[in-house]
């Protein structure tokens, strides 16, 4: 089952160890500092950015929100409204067509 399953969903120590073998075989150990190191920079930079986008969207959020005006007898004015809606009428039932009508 574990043959099948390889590679496939969320790696396990047997994928991992796989991987890095094969990263080992093609790089050499010489690279693999390097490789490593320029991973770390990657991930950080993607991190950084990944956080300024989050700091403008709420930054947006909060411009947005605080240009809304806020009306103070906003309740008043939704219990008047709901005064004033209107029900719909239920809609009239169908009928089965009969073997005539068909």
């Amino acid at each position: 089952m574990t043959e099948l399953a390889l590679f496939g969903g969320m790696p396990g120590t047997p994928e991992v160890i796989l991987t890095l073998f094969v990263v080992l075989l093609l790089f050499g150990a010489k690279k693999l500092p390097g490789l490593a190191r320029a991973l770390g920079k990657s991930l950080n930079e993607f991190k950084r950015g990944k956080d300024e986008v989050m700091r403008e969207l709420t930054s947006a959020q909060d411009d947005i929100m605080s240009d809304t005006p806020v009306d103070e007898n906003y309740e008043d004015e939704i219990e008047d409204d709901e005064d004033e809606i209107i029900k719909p009428e239920k809609a009239p039932k169908k009928r089965k067509k009969t073997s005539k009508e068909k």
